[in-house]
């Protein structure tokens, strides 16, 4: 979201808002959401969200990237081990030894 930023802060790109509520939410940042505090407003503002309901609503978001960063962390490190012990190695710093 920071290059739509960067473009109309440039004068590349129109600045444009969804609606003149909004804009008020908007306003600093040339019409693009790029901070917490401005989802949640928009939640209250746009979608008559209460503001503990918006805080909830940022809250679940939040839940959910860090749930999908523990799995892609989690499937990361089974490929790893998946690899170190499709090599013989069952320690970490063990090298395999042939035995002749």
């Amino acid at each position: 979201m920071v290059h739509p930023y960067l473009r109309r802060r440039q004068g590349i790109e129109p600045v444009s808002y969804p609606s003149k509520e909004l804009e008020a939410v908007l306003g600093k940042t040339l019409g693009v959401p790029l901070f917490q505090e401005q989802a949640m407003k928009i939640a209250i503002v746009a979608a008559g969200f209460t503001p503990a309901e918006a805080d909830r609503l940022i809250l679940s978001k939040q839940i959910q990237e860090a749930r999908r960063a523990v799995s892609q962390l989690a499937t990361s490190l089974g490929s790893t081990e998946s690899a170190r012990s499709a090599g013989g190695s069952e320690e970490p710093g063990a090298t395999a030894t042939s035995s002749s």
